[in-house]
């Protein structure tokens, strides 16, 4: 059925809150990786606010390119395209808003992904995560639309124009009986305020005890800021130990030790480590010397022991240095 209304205007978001939408299809049937069903329950019944997309750089990608997209496929298909909203006919409360139908009643969902997205699609096809996603939602689409085809396309920005990656979905009357099945029953959880289960994986633990946890939270807290000043603390009196320890390493030459009024600096080489990856990998048994062209570079290190003042001392910031070491 198709419902009069002007997409991304304040009716039209009315609209779709009062329902499931298609592109919340993958989300109930949890497939989505951006959101849970969970989450979106909580959005549904006010306990949480809609996550902001408007000022994410892709989502606004999608937008300003839709009609460019849409006139392109116009051009490869020789045909209209006209975006439209649409409401299944024997329940409302499932919505599509089509980027497109033609006038051959093909539904088109137009994309316009980032790069990582678009080498996805390109590579692996209709195995890649953004096809197993959209299907659905075009699934949902054909539902609403009353249609029997579609075609799902990636746009972006070639080097001769535009370059599109089309896939052309037929419905799927068993994955059309699950979304309105789990659609339902999700929408009965709305209306009766009872949560979905949560995803381990995805839905954030929410403790039973919160005021224990709030507790011990304010102590991590406060134990983190210690931490932190402590840290910044510690690498300035590191760097000002490097500092004054450098010159007396300089001064020991090719000698490899030093023991002087209880500062202990030895010098000494590391062979590199053996890539053991690389020889499983090319499935060799080698003798110690033919390993040590598998070993990386050696490395000097040096290892500084340094016997802590007393409480009765003066600290070395407090002692007045002279000579040619500094």
């Amino acid at each position: 059925m198709y419902v009069a209304l002007q997409q991304r205007s304040a009716e039209w978001h009315a609209w779709r809150d009062q329902g499931i939408t298609a592109s919340e299809i993958p989300v109930v049937l949890g497939v989505s990786a951006y959101k849970t069903s969970y989450r979106l329950w909580q959005e549904k019944v006010g306990l949480m606010a809609p996550e902001d997309l408007s000022g994410n750089p892709y989502v606004q990608a999608g937008i300003d390119n839709e009609g460019r997209l849409r006139a392109h496929m116009e051009s490869i298909d020789q045909t209209v395209i006209m975006p439209g909203c649409y409401a299944y006919d024997d329940d409302q409360r499932f919505r599509a808003s089509l980027d497109g139908m033609s006038t051959e009643d093909v539904v088109y969902e137009l994309k316009w992904p980032g790069e990582k997205t678009w080498n996805d699609v390109a590579i692996l096809g209709e195995r890649c995560e953004a096809y197993t996603t959209y299907r659905l939602q075009v699934q949902a689409q054909l539902l609403c639309a009353g249609a029997d085809r579609a075609k799902l396309v990636f746009g972006r920005d070639g080097e001769d124009g535009i370059e599109v990656r089309v896939f052309e979905i037929s419905r799927n009357d068993s994955e059309i009986d699950e979304i309105l099945a789990r659609g339902r029953t999700f929408l009965d959880q709305v209306a009766s305020r009872t949560p979905p289960p949560k995803d381990p994986a995805k839905d954030l633990f929410e403790p039973d005890d919160p005021q224990r946890w709030s507790a011990v939270a304010r102590q991590l807290r406060h134990l983190e800021a210690r931490i932190v000043a402590a840290t910044g603390e510690l690498e300035s009196l590191r760097e000002r130990r490097d500092e004054l320890l450098a010159p007396l390493i300089d001064e020991m030459g090719a000698f490899a030790k030093f023991d002087f009024e209880g500062v202990t600096v030895t010098r000494y080489t590391v062979d590199g480590s053996v890539n053991y990856k690389k020889i499983v990998a090319d499935r060799l048994d080698l003798s110690d010397d033919e390993l040590a062209a598998y070993r990386g570079r050696p490395s000097l290190r040096k290892r500084v022991a340094i016997t802590p003042e007393s409480p009765d001392e003066v600290t070395l910031d407090g002692i007045a240095v002279s000579g040619d070491f500094f």
